[in-house]
């Protein structure tokens, strides 16, 4: 029986040498042609005095990819234009720092439409729509000196933010806590320098998910919309002696939510090695590639 077994696998191993090409690993691939466009990152607060935008182009995927330093990111020679709701329109661009174009425009008002259209002589122009969202301000701040534990079984703190959300509407927030600091750069006048640490937040409500930065966190009203709720913010302060706890509450556009949990999905993605599967960046712009979202915040120091 052992003999046939052999003599089975001898004849198996003979008929694969008689196909030449069994064991190549070299395929032709005939691959479409790629249209490049303008690919852009606006992201605006309604406070905003200073607004950055990045503009690059696509690249096809067997194309080289350029990344930082020297000038060699980043597209020159692009054209941003923003129109705001009240007729007003600002123009920048034609020159900028890897790709970095900085205009500057008065704040922005609620419920405002902008609209931000960007030009360049060798690509279609691209454009997108936001109307700055309503400011929801927390009517309450608790701070929690023992929160419990965080997704790690880390000892933490936390502030218990309450807030009321709007009803009948999809609503989302970006919520943030820093550490307030101060040096004292002027003994005999006793001028102080302030400047902000942003803590590691974390929190076991199902409605909120840590952003890409792993800070701030993202919150979506699809389970309490239009109640009262209550927000559980947690961090590990390491016994920080700071001279305030400082929260950014956001109110932010349904555009700028996805992005940043499409860029925490393409984060993640890389943990899973081989097995991990393509995860596509929000897009919103029509005519090209890229996200723009705007947020309208409550800033409160505890």
């Amino acid at each position: 029986m052992k003999t046939s077994n052999y003599i089975f696998l001898f004849l198996m191993i003979l008929s694969f040498w008689g196909c030449e090409d069994f064991f190549s690993t070299t395929i032709d691939v005939d691959p479409p042609e790629y249209t490049p466009q303008l690919a852009a990152t606006a992201i605006f607060n309604s406070t905003d005095t200073t607004v950055q935008v990045y503009v690059d182009n696509s690249k096809d995927i067997f194309a080289s990819r350029r990344f930082g330093g020297g000038g060699e990111s980043g597209l020159d020679g692009a054209t941003i234009e923003v129109v705001r709701g009240n007729g007003t329109i600002s123009t920048f661009g034609s020159n900028s720092f890897e790709g970095i174009y900085q205009g500057f425009l008065s704040a922005f008002e609620d419920n405002e439409e902008i609209t931000i259209n960007i030009s360049h002589p060798d690509y279609e122009t691209i454009t997108a729509t936001q109307k700055v969202p309503t400011k929801v301000i927390p009517t309450n701040y608790r701070y929690i000196e023992n929160a419990g534990t965080d997704e790690y079984g880390y000892a933490t703190s936390g502030v218990e933010i309450t807030f009321d959300d709007p009803p009948g509407e999809s609503n989302f927030y970006e919520v943030a806590l820093l550490f307030k600091d101060s040096v004292l750069t002027d003994p005999i006048n006793e001028i102080y320098e302030y400047y902000f640490n942003q803590t590691y937040n974390t929190s076991l409500d199902p409605n909120a998910s840590q952003g890409p930065n792993y800070s701030d966190l993202f919150v979506s009203d699809v389970g309490f919309d239009g109640d009262k709720y209550k927000l559980l913010v947690q961090f590990e302060d390491y016994g920080d002696q700071s001279n305030s706890l400082v929260v950014v509450f956001n109110s932010i556009t349904e555009a700028r939510f996805k992005y940043a949990k499409s860029l925490r999905a393409f984060s993640d993605s890389g943990d899973f090695g081989p097995f991990g599967e393509p995860v596509t960046i929000f897009s919103n712009f029509e005519n090209g590639l890229g996200t723009f979202g705007f947020g309208n915040p409550h800033i409160e120091e505890l």
